[in-house]
């Protein structure tokens, strides 16, 4: 990453880390995305497991897991907590705790290469915006990813 100054811009240099996304990838990703917007837990697990992003044999426990995990890392675009403050210690601990408590309770579901790569690289943009102790209104950004999806 860098920081330029004047105008105030933030910018990804590692070209190494880029990866294109075939247009299933990304119609299954906005599937899901859909059905998380609508906190319908059934919905949710239905469109993860179409993807195939989540086996149809895991548990109940582990199928409440992911869906714990993705309302999680929805919470930052939820309206009543904006402005979101990534730099927010309880909400980081949280999110460690549920996505492990998923992660151990996985028995047939192996993580997707591409889906794994986009989130690590996610992961780098919000550990960046707790360093930087940003509060933002995600509101807008949520908007806008619903208005893709549609």
């Amino acid at each position: 990453f860098l920081i330029r100054e004047a105008p105030l811009r933030l910018v990804v240099l590692d070209f190494g880390a880029t990866l294109r996304y075939p247009k299933e990838f990304r119609t299954e990703y906005k599937k899901l995305l859909k059905a998380m917007g609508t906190g319908d837990k059934k919905k949710t697990i239905r469109a993860a497991v179409d993807w195939g992003l989540l086996d149809e044999r895991e548990s109940d426990e582990t199928k409440d897991n992911f869906f714990e995990m993705l309302m999680t890392a929805m919470e930052p675009f939820d309206a009543k907590l904006q402005p979101f403050k990534f730099g927010d210690k309880d909400y980081a601990r949280r999110t460690r705790e549920v996505n492990e408590r998923f992660v151990r309770s996985l028995r047939f579901t192996k993580p997707p290469r591409r889906l794994f790569f986009l989130h690590r690289k996610l992961g780098g943009i919000f550990v960046l915006l707790k360093r930087l102790e940003v509060e933002l209104d995600l509101r807008p950004y949520w908007q806008q990813t619903i208005g893709l999806l549609q």
